[in-house]
Parts: C-alpha cells; sequence; structure tokens
C-alpha cells in the first residue's frame, strides 16, 4: 500500500519539485466524476507560488471539458510532470482543486514554459514547428486550475516509481 504525504499549511514543494514542475515538463491532469470514472487532458504549462504551496496549471478549455466538469464535482486532481529527455517523472495530488481566472501575467508563463518544452522536444530530434503545435492554445480558450498539493510521488521508471516524497517544511 502506497503511504499518501498530506500537506498542511505549513508544508509545500522542494525548491527543486517547485522548479523541475515548472519548468518546460510535459503535464498530464486528471480527475474522476461521480461514478470513479476518470477523465485526462494535456497541460500547457504550471506555475508555483512563491510559498511553494499553490500550484497553478493551464490547460486548453475547449480540450479539457470533461476534467473541467469533473473538477467542479470532485475538486480532486492528480498531474503528472514528466520530463521527456530524461524520463524524470513526478505525480502531484491535489483535493483542492478550483478553476481561476487567467490572468494577464499567465500569458508570459504560458509561453516561456511552452517554449521550454519544446527545447527539450527539439533535444530528442522533433521540430521546433512540431513541438509547438503539439502545444497550440488561443488566449481566449486557456483556463487556470489551482490546488494545493497533498500527495508527492515519484514516477521516474525504476526501483523508486511510485515512492511517496517527502514535502518540504
Amino acid at each position: 500500500m502506497v503511504k499518501r504525504v498530506m500537506v498542511s499549511s505549513k508544508q509545500a514543494l522542494t525548491e527543486d519539485h517547485a522548479a523541475f514542475i515548472s519548468g518546460g515538463v510535459s503535464i498530464t491532469a486528471s480527475s474522476r466524476d461521480n461514478r470513479l470514472i476518470p477523465s485526462i487532458s494535456r497541460v500547457l504549462a504550471c506555475s508555483v507560488s512563491a510559498d511553494r504551496s499553490q500550484i497553478r496549471i493551464f490547460l486548453v478549455r475547449s480540450q479539457s471539458l470533461q476534467l473541467l466538469r469533473d473538477l467542479s464535482q470532485s475538486r480532486m486532481l492528480a498531474a503528472v510532470f514528466s520530463l521527456p529527455s530524461s524520463h524524470r517523472t513526478l505525480q502531484i495530488k491535489g483535493a483542492d482543486a478550483e478553476q481561476t481566472e487567467v490572468l494577464a501575467e499567465d500569458f508570459a508563463i504560458v509561453e516561456k514554459v511552452t517554449a521550454a518544452f519544446a527545447d527539450d522536444l527539439c533535444l530528442l530530434g522533433y521540430s521546433r514547428e512540431f513541438a509547438r503545435a503539439f502545444q497550440a492554445y488561443t488566449r481566449d480558450d486557456l483556463v487556470a486550475i489551482h490546488f494545493s498539493p497533498c500527495a508527492l510521488f515519484e514516477q521516474s521508471p525504476g526501483p523508486d516509481a511510485g515512492k511517496a516524497l517527502e514535502l518540504a517544511l
């Protein structure tokens, strides 16, 4: 059985984990409906609050309708952050996810993070055009979700995959 690490108001992601998840990785978010049927969506970018206790993810609304419906009911979210060139992967769960307004400064975050992700894909031989098309969006179709991490897991391939990780105090 996997031990879940719960976050209190004084806990947060470590600096390393916060830098990793907001640094241009592949991100997928999932939730579930009341019948426990899962929903999933690609995420464009992520930002972490200065105290590392809040995470904001940015999705294409038109591609995430079921996930958004499920989050509005359950508020449960699991996000997977993976760097394609190294396969380093973390999973973060939240139990208080909710949709928030996209702020003017969020567009710069999305552009910076999607460019960093494109750079990583280029290291693997993909064209920049492919990488940018993979993450195409329009400003009016962008949606933000914020949540507090309540569990953190190592998910990189290898013997520690699934291991619960401690959060910073």
